[in-house]
């Protein structure tokens, strides 16, 4: 009876160590599994801010892009101005019509690029996008119009 029972203390102890080995190992596990959460969200927080930066540098540089092409409207809406004072009388008050129509226009996109508020990356594209296609229709227009004069 007497091996019995220590086969018994035996099997009883390595139960328990079989145990104890089982749930520190998942101990391990879970704190392993906590410090890959948290290097996740520490790099997922690093990636974000990298975007951020990376989107303010894009509208930040389109802004410049596209101010100097305003400015640029501008000085042609000037020269315009000057070859208009020599033109014939008959065609001086059309001109002088559709010249102050790119001017308005070109003036409603520099305040809608001013205006522009880059807090909502959401939007940037849309706008970006919608921008673009209203300074290529104006610079088609003050094409078409510096043909005609």
């Amino acid at each position: 009876m007497k091996q019995l029972t220590i086969k018994g203390n035996s099997v009883f102890s390595i139960l328990t160590l079989s145990i104890i080995l089982v749930f520190t190992s998942c101990t391990g596990t879970s704190q392993e599994l906590e410090t890959t959460k948290k290097e996740d969200v520490k790099n997922a927080e690093d990636d974000l801010e990298k975007a951020k930066e990376a989107y303010r540098l894009e509208v930040q540089q389109f802004r410049m892009d596209y101010a100097q092409r305003i400015a640029a409207n501008e000085q042609e809406i000037e020269r315009v101005k000057e070859n208009i004072k020599a033109s014939k009388k008959e065609v001086k008050a059309e001109y002088k019509n559709e010249l102050a129509v790119l001017e308005q226009r070109n003036s409603d996109l520099k305040k809608k690029l001013e205006d522009y508020k880059d807090d909502d990356m959401n939007n940037w594209q849309t706008f970006k996008a919608e921008f673009s296609d209203d300074m290529t229709q104006l610079g088609q227009a003050f094409s078409d119009f510096t043909r005609s004069e």
